[in-house]
């Protein structure tokens, strides 16, 4: 279940017979793990390959570039002395590395054996292998490094684990691995990428797994080192050199097909299927293909074959091409090219490095924060001062001084002066830290010097918190540590064929124990007397896999969510299962396939600067979604109705909370629609409703009378005196409008659109101050904290829009450091869901002045302008202002409008450009809808344009008289309430 590798079958421990890689593609199939086509990076392959024969036609490359590769080798053991079992020895190790050497630069003894045929185009592949001298850290390394790997065996399966156990940075060092894979493998390599696309086909761009793995039995040569303890068929170190050959983006020679599969090098001839086991190396030998032309015997010598190590002797030309344009051109292979690993590391008196930042690492939150470093002295002074120098997004914020005394290689955690994050957007931004002066003089070594991480600023939020992924999360994000898969938006049924839910493919993603973060904006309970969290989880379990699970933590002041924060909620596996095991490439198909987790928040009311983090760790099994995420109070209440709705079929859904102290198996529920009779009934839960949780009673309500409504329900759960009762107001409203529009409540009512106040007291007003007409929200003084009261438009038509903006003017001052709210929501059928968030600011964020307790002054309203270019062509669009009370201030809007041209000042008409060349714009803002005829006449009183203009609010249109000639015309205007003549000039 790993990616992106070629590897030779061992059956036994001395019998090389066949190659596993097409079971291993099947497999890749089997389970859409195929990024790029092989025919994608054979264009990209030949594209390079022409620019290099080019090149050398032209003689311009007139002298051999010889690579030097940097290898570090880890010997992941079991526990063993050196020189026993699979912690081989030192001279082993050594030995490999000259056959490397020897076979990558045709210097091998047994080059001779090379056929005549074949040695006009034996290469020379000019690259050379050496064992690393410094190791990541810039300190002095032998390259070899020895890991108790706690095992005896190590399968394919196990390739994340295993190389996670001692890792070099592949773009610096080629990794090998050398353990027992049992009767596994001999070996196998991770082929290289073309380019920045995601790989060759089967793979794998993950830089954490990149390199090469090879069976201890068949590392190394007997030949150069005797007491090498390797199988008879494998003793000359063949098996590496094969490997490392797919590396550098070899193929197998037969192509991994027939006759008719190719390995895209010219100079090899065809093959029907590999040579293991062929025995003797004489040639000819088998001639398996008779298509190719020439036709030549299969080139069983070549190292990319599977004869036995003695048979072994070759690259070709066409190989070496292919080789070369990698090590020139591929991700993670050219830069080896320029890495440092195979130069020394040089002593110098004064070289403090920065070996990590410590903290922050991930996100950040507040006004501020303290970073913790780790530095070292890596010269051969003592340090007794240093400055380091801190800079974000590029720009130095502070310098400090510390006066820490360090020997020889000794490390020193350090903590750095606060931090200001006053001027810091949400968002992402860079972290550096920089040594800028060691005992009072330059570092002598400015390559460990800087240090930069990634961080996240959260945007504040509050509760209720409602996401659907409909659209992409505007204030949440995520955080891929490992650069490769992460959460992202897909289509998922949940009984609604077009949702959308988040989820992580672990299907394919082959960095087992990999974790993806997904993390709230900033929240606060300050205000909440009660809370919870609650989701949709989809995940089904591939067969045998245990450890994929689902984390959610809260972090206090936004700390570290993988090492500070509290875990809310954790299942793997079996239990995080919601569909039952599968092999498939998993996607849920219904309702069914989902469940709701709910969790009581109640230990964190009352705080600040709360964050929240789904953290998905991925063990190589099967898909995960997330979807509907919610933060809001812990109580009854009615989730549907929709406020407003032209459905006259609803149905009342009751989200029913146990607030005792044990499980409930029922519930009495009775209900008085319209004030009419009370209608009751006892609903039976699926399975007991646990304390602190809550579970959604669903009860038809069918042809509902155009207009208001209100519902009164009575709440009663078992063994409890004590009853909740609810009280609802919503409306079946079918008014409609069109766009362009505008809302100026400047008669003092609300007309067509609907005001919803469910608990009958403070809800949209209109009223007057300062010159102006205004809708308002008492917030000050409203008794029900958390309550929201809704100002909803007509169905709006936008199918005849091809562009859409919307404006409103908007005022409040914040008192007393509350948080009241205001969000404008989206419905896109007509106001069954309203699940479009389009606008939510709360306190500071929605402040817009200081006026406290009295009306808005001109200069204290704020217009705010949203796109809604996304929602083109749909014809049920409806719009919510929705005033979530705090007892803070009062909110007031007022001017909405909705443009499908261009926005422009306020201005009843404008004519322009004036002079032209006959090309001429009418702009209009007019109070209300009208009709508007436009006649072009010119000074002899003849008409040369005229025009019938129907619902004209705030657009503009565009008139042309381009054909007439130069000269002065009049353009007369009549509406409505309005007529005018204005005098352009045309000009040649």
């Amino acid at each position: 279940m790993i990616a992106g590798f070629f590897f030779i079958t061992l059956l036994g421990v001395e019998a090389q017979d066949r190659c596993g890689i097409e079971m291993y593609q099947q497999m890749l199939k089997d389970k859409n793990k195929v990024s790029e086509t092989t025919e994608h990076f054979e264009q990209w392959m030949q594209q390079r390959l022409s620019i290099r024969k080019s090149e050398t036609n032209r003689q311009e490359r007139t002298e051999a570039e010889v690579v030097t590769v940097p290898v570090v080798v880890h010997i992941i053991h079991k526990g063993e002395t050196i020189g026993s079992g699979l912690n081989i020895s030192d001279e082993q190790i050594l030995s490999q590395i000259e056959v490397l050497n020897e076979d990558f630069r045709r210097t091998n003894a047994d080059r001779d054996n090379t056929p005549t045929t074949f040695q006009p185009i034996a290469a020379d592949i000019e690259i050379n292998f050496e064992l690393a001298s410094r190791d990541p850290e810039g300190l002095a390394t032998t390259g070899i490094n020895r890991i108790d790997g706690g095992r005896d065996l190590w399968f394919l399966a196990d390739n994340y684990e295993l190389k996670s156990l001692s890792y070099w940075p592949a773009e610096d060092y080629l990794n090998i691995w050398v353990t027992d894979l049992g009767n596994d493998f001999l070996g196998y390599a991770q082929f290289p990428v073309s380019s920045s696309l995601e790989g060759l086909e089967e793979a794998s761009n993950s830089r954490l797994t990149d390199g090469v793995v090879i069976d201890y039995r068949t590392f190394g040569s007997k030949l150069k080192y005797p007491p090498a303890n390797v199988s008879t068929a494998y003793d000359r170190g063949r098996t590496t050199t094969h490997e490392v050959g797919h590396y550098f983006g070899l193929r197998h020679i037969w192509g991994d097909g027939n006759c008719n599969v190719d390995d895209f090098c010219d100079d090899t001839p065809l093959a029907r299927t590999d040579n293991g086991g062929l025995g003797l190396c004489d040639f000819p030998g088998p001639n398996s293909c008779s298509n190719d032309s020439p036709d030549l015997p299969d080139m069983f010598q070549n190292y990319m074959d599977y004869t036995d190590d003695v048979c072994m002797n070759l690259f070709t030309s066409d190989q070496k091409d292919r080789m070369r344009v990698v090590i020139d051109n591929s991700p993670r292979r050219a830069s080896l090219k320029n890495s440092l690993g195979t130069v020394p590391p040089v002593i110098v008196s004064n070289d403090l490095g920065i070996r990590t930042i410590v903290s922050p690492t991930i996100s950040i939150c507040g006004d501020s924060f303290t970073p913790i470093l780790a530095v070292r002295n890596y010269g051969d002074n003592i340090i007794s001062t240093y400055e380091l120098t801190a800079s974000i997004d590029g720009a130095e914020v502070a310098t400090n001084t510390f006066n820490n005394s360090l020997n020889l290689l000794e490390i020193d955690t350090v903590t750095f002066e606060e931090l200001s994050l006053a001027n810091i957007d949400p968002g992402k931004f860079e972290l550096t830290f920089e040594i800028t002066s060691v005992n009072n003089t330059t570092d002598e070594n400015g390559l460990n010097d800087l240090e930069t991480v990634e961080l996240s600023l959260p945007p504040l939020g509050t509760a209720p918190i409602a996401l659907n992924f409909n659209q992409p999360p505007d204030s949440w994000f995520t955080s891929n540590l490992d650069g490769l898969r992460t959460w992202e938006l897909v289509a998922a049924d949940n009984g609604e064929i077009s949702n959308q839910a988040l989820y992580v493919e672990f299907y394919s993603y082959e960095n087992e124990g990999a974790i993806d973060l997904f993390s709230s904006p900033v929240i606060s309970l300050r205000d909440r007397t009660t809370a919870k969290l609650s989701f949709d989880v989809a995940y089904a379990r591939y067969p045998g896999v245990e450890l994929e699970s689902l984390t959610v933590v809260m972090g206090r002041q936004c700390a570290n969510p993988l090492t500070d924060a509290d875990t809310i909620y954790f299942k793997q596996a079996a239990e995080l299962s919601t569909a039952g095991n599968s092999t498939g490439n998993f996607s849920p198909a219904s309702e069914a396939d989902w469940r709701n987790e709910s969790i009581d928040l109640a230990e964190y009311l009352g705080e600040e600067s709360l964050q929240i983090t789904f953290i998905a760790k991925n063990a190589f099994g099967n898909n995960l979604y997330i979807d509907n995420i919610s933060v809001d109070d812990v109580e009854n209440r009615i989730v549907s109705p929709s406020p407003v709705s032209c459905v006259s079929d609803q149905e009342l859904i009751i989200e029913v909370v146990n607030d005792g102290i044990v499980p409930v198996s029922t519930v009495d529920i009775a209900y008085i629609l319209d004030r009419n009779t009370e209608l009751a009934q006892t609903f039976n839960f699926t399975s007991p409703l646990q304390p602190g949780f809550s579970e959604n009673i669903n009860i038809p309500l069918s042809n509902l009378a155009i207009g208001s409504h209100t519902l009164s329900v009575t709440i009663q759960l078992p063994n409890t005196a004590e009853t909740s009762t609810l009280a609802y107001e919503f409306y079946i409203d079918e008014s409609s409008d069109i766009v362009p529009l505008r809302k100026d409540f400047d008669d003092l009512d609300f007309s067509e659109w609907v005001v919803v106040n469910h608990d009958q007291s403070n809800t949209w007003a209109a009223a007057s101050s300062n010159g102006r007409e205004y809708a308002f929200m008492e917030n000050a003084g409203y008794p029900e904290i958390g309550e929201r009261d809704w100002l909803v438009s007509p169905t709006l038509d936008f199918s005849n829009a091809s562009e859409i903006t919307l404006t409103f003017d908007v005022a409040y001052s914040r008192l007393n450091n509350t948080e009241d709210g205001l969000a404008l929501l989206l419905s896109t059928n007509c106001g069954d869901d309203f699940d479009i968030v389009l606008y939510n600011k709360v306190g500071d964020d929605l402040a817009t002045g200081q006026f406290n307790g009295n009306p808005p002054t001109p200069s204290t309203w704020r217009t705010e302008s949203l796109n809604l270019n996304d929602f083109r062509d749909l014809t049920e669009v409806r719009l919510a202002f929705v005033n979530t009370n705090r007892n803070g201030n009062n909110i007031y809007i007022d001017d909405v409008q909705i443009y499908t041209t261009e926005i422009f000042p306020d201005a009843e008409y404008y004519l322009f450009p004036n002079p032209s060349t006959g090309e001429y714009k009418l702009r209009f803002d007019l109070k209300e809808r009208q009709k508007v005829k436009v006649q072009v006449v010119n000074l002899s009183g003849q008409e040369v344009y005229a025009g019938n203009l129907d619902n004209i609010l705030n657009q503009t249109f565009d008139f042309s008289i381009v054909n007439e000639p130069a000269g002065i015309y009049l353009v007369r205007l009549e509406g409505e309430t309005f007529s005018t003549t204005e005098r352009i000039m045309k000009l040649n």
